[in-house]
């Protein structure tokens, strides 16, 4: 089932493997930044999720966000990729922004403490040096996870494979 919130809920498989040592992870809500020009077909599986440069996916997000919040205020656990799927992309800031508004409504909610929020990056880090300081304090603060070094290869419908991982053994 999709939702959008700029972003794709989908049911979490309860033996999906950790962000930290897999190429394949589970989530209930990707939120993508597909690159300067939105082209979904340069990943198998990106089509079926959420561009939140697409006015027409922005416009579907509200209802999507009060459904993860529904299911958080009644016990599940949900969990937020927001990916950078390549590189450059539009607006380098946006990915962290949307991580932050992410956080943000789920504190209004009450239910941030029922979330996980990571961001993910094809490279080591997607914004100029100077910001880093700025950003990984204010992400650390709001317990907002960053993985570099996770270019997207494919998107599931409850899973994200990057590139060069190992799979993981379940």
């Amino acid at each position: 089932m999709l939702y959008c919130m700029p972003l794709c809920a989908c049911a979490r498989s309860p033996t999906a493997p950790s962000l930290n040592t897999v190429n394949i992870t589970s989530y209930d809500a990707l939120v993508l930044a597909p690159g300067v020009v939105s082209d979904a077909s340069s990943i198998p599986g990106l089509g079926d999720h959420i561009d939140f440069c697409s006015k027409d996916d922005v416009m579907r997000s509200k209802s999507a966000l009060d459904d993860l919040i529904a299911r958080a205020k009644g016990g599940a656990t949900i969990k937020f990729i927001v990916s950078v799927a390549r590189m450059p992309y539009k607006c380098p800031i946006a990915p962290f922004e949307v991580a932050f508004m992410i956080d943000d409504t789920l504190r209004k909610a009450g239910v941030r403490d029922k979330a996980e929020i990571t961001l993910t990056a094809p490279v080591a880090w997607p914004l100029p040096p100077p910001a880093k300081p700025l950003f990984t304090e204010a992400m650390a603060a709001k317990g907002i996870a960053f993985l570099g070094e996770h270019g997207e290869e494919h998107a599931l419908p409850a899973h994200v494979q990057f590139q060069d991982r190992p799979l993981a053994q379940t």
